[in-house]
């Protein structure tokens, strides 16, 4: 067999391997119906149809600790159903297409309450199945094997093992046998676990391309070239060994970045008292630890839309809820009419008030009212947005106050309240970007965690030099300019609260990276003297900079927004305030 008859059949195994490698990465789509036959009655309007792949197959289901990470969708006659990952009492009593893909079973519901197995109507369950890593290595064993079969029958003749790798490399069979034994070396030093990520299959994927083109690069040499390579097959060989080395590198870059552990973003604050915050939940406490450990983000972390019922848009997010209803306010369900005799307290503010990342539960909001309530009627709305500044405040406090019937207004100010209505952060986001063309980038940061990993770094880089704005330089850059704004602004909200014969606006400085000192405590002064201007009741940070100054209480790596601990001291600080006063009604008054 000639060397080039050896190179085209080196080339489609390689085409074939790419192709398998696609499929093992990303798995296969796959619908199939539903037989009356198979399903069962649950309960109330819930059937039960069993879920099970066929072998070497899996897909992946809704369990603990994960309870949206099945990607299945039940159409019936061809219409979708939903919404998915209810619960299955809800779907036992609501009905209306509601369904569950939980464990090996998928719990579902008619759209018209009727029974699925009689109604006369098609149910088709499509979903995305993929190779378990267990069997995937078996099966990469496998083709290994089968491969060294075939090269031990080279030219149609059986022959030994040395000899195929001698003739498969074009040197001597000790030099062959050390080159065979790269890509093993390479494999056992990202350890065992390294084909589970995908992003190593992408480098895998890489290494091959890079191997054929480095092929047909020396076959192009070899005709062009007035005098050609007696046998040019060894010098390709050679230069795929080091393209294979390179790939191999980077594969096991890939597996160090998934598996290596991360510096912990938890860090044990003292308070004052001797203690962690007294508001702070175990529970919040244990997702604060959970998220320092990934030194990238897991897959479940990432956005996904849900579907809730009542909210006009709903995701999940560093696996926490988030909901909308039409004012984009964080709730599922429209304000309820005021009960007579409990105060009511509106807390106006952005995306920190909001709650970004962390559940709902454990916003400060949240932890406020569980507190007020143990001893005085109350309940406490959250009115944070998304994206807001001063501005759409005023805003929002001139369309709610009187309507909503407030008794306390608290303003959660962020410190780029300061910036102009609509404004975003972040504007110099592709300053002294990489050149390299956007698709090609997206492609290895979304695929690849090493990828996403250099990028995270270099863009913090830019950063840490102000190559690059970070979210104190976007709101100094014209602080002398929307000074002017926000102290009008603040000023009419306090006239306007005041106006309707109520307390004075509750502010304070919510800041989830407290440095004393720092650029971001400079600007905490200035909001907190243009808050006392107007007339507002300050609640002081200086405190709070100077006990944790230091720590960064953001959610994640990957979500800079407040985590549970910083809303948890927020909510002690709102709750000394307002437990010291004398308006509040105490419970069972």
């Amino acid at each position: 067999m000639s060397w080039l008859h050896r190179l085209i059949r080196l080339a489609a195994a390689g085409c074939v391997l790419i192709v398998a490698i696609m499929v093992w990465r990303d798995g296969i789509v796959w619908s199939w119906r539903l037989s009356p036959h198979d399903i069962s009655v649950d309960a109330g309007f819930s059937y039960i149809h069993p879920i099970r792949p066929w072998w070497p197959w899996q897909i992946e289901a809704d369990r603990e600790g994960a309870a949206v990470a099945s990607s299945l969708v039940v159409l019936e006659d061809d219409r979708e159903l939903g919404p998915a990952h209810q619960p299955h009492a809800m779907i036992r009593t609501g009905g209306k297409g509601r369904f569950s893909h939980w464990g090996d079973g998928l719990w579902f519901s008619a759209s018209d309450g009727g029974d699925p197995r009689v109604n006369g109507r098609a149910y088709t369950v499509r979903g995305r199945f993929v190779l378990p890593p267990t069997t995937s290595l078996w099966l990469l064993a496998a083709v290994l094997a089968g491969g060294g079969l075939a090269a031990g029958r080279m030219g149609g003749r059986a022959v030994p093992w040395a000899a195929a790798l001698r003739r498969l490399t074009g040197g001597g069979a000790s030099r062959s046998w050390s080159s065979a034994l790269v890509p093993l070396i390479l494999v056992a030093a990202g350890g065992p676990q390294v084909m589970r990520g995908e992003g190593v299959m992408v480098w895998a994927a890489l290494t091959l391309v890079l191997f054929a083109g480095i092929c047909g690069l020396v076959v192009v040499v070899h005709l062009l070239l007035p005098r050609r390579f007696s046998n040019p097959y060894p010098v390709m060989v050679n230069a795929a060994l080091s393209g294979l080395v390179i790939g191999g590198m980077l594969m096991t870059a890939e597996a160090a970045v998934i598996f290596a552990p991360a510096p912990p973003v938890y860090q044990p604050v003292i308070s004052p008292g001797g203690a962690r915050p007294r508001l702070l939940d175990p529970a919040a406490l244990d997702r604060i630890k959970q998220r320092g450990q990934p030194q990238v983000m897991p897959k479940e972390w990432a956005e996904r839309a849900v579907a809730v019922p009542g909210a006009t848009r709903a995701y999940d997010w560093q696996g926490a809820l988030h909901v909308y209803d039409a004012d984009s306010r964080r709730r599922a369900s429209p304000i309820p009419p005021k009960r007579p005799g409990v105060f009511r307290i509106l807390v106006f503010g952005d995306s920190l008030t909001y709650g970004m990342g962390v559940e709902e539960r454990f916003t400060y909001v949240a932890v406020l009212e569980r507190e007020l309530r143990k001893h005085f009627t109350v309940e406490v709305l959250n009115l944070g947005i998304n994206g807001w500044q001063s501005e759409d405040i005023l805003a929002a406090m001139k369309r709610d106050v009187a309507s909503l019937e407030a008794d306390q207004v608290i303003y959660g100010i962020c410190q780029n309240d300061f910036l102009p209505s609509g404004t975003g952060q972040y504007t110099h986001q592709g300053d002294y970007a990489v050149p390299l063309p956007r698709n090609i980038k997206a492609f290895f940061v979304d695929r690849t965690r090493l990828g996403e990993f250099l990028d995270q770094r270099y863009d913090l880089t830019l950063r840490r030099f102000h190559l690059r704005y970070d979210f104190f330089d976007d709101i100094l850059a014209n602080f002398g300019g929307t000074q002017i704004r926000f102290r009008h602004d603040v000023a009419e909200m306090n006239k306007l609260v005041t106006g309707l014969g109520l307390p004075p606006v509750m502010a304070m400085v919510v800041d989830q990276f407290p440095e004393a000192g720092g650029r971001g405590q400079s600007i905490t002064h200035t909001a907190e003297a243009a808050a006392r201007e107007a007339g507002m009741t300050v609640i002081p940070t200086e405190s709070y900079y100077r006990t944790y100054s230091g720590r960064a209480f953001s959610v994640s790596q990957w979500e800079g927004h407040p985590n549970e601990m910083a809303h948890a001291i927020f909510a002690e600080m709102l709750y000394d305030a307002l437990a010291a006063g004398k308006s509040l009604p105490p419970t069972g008054q």
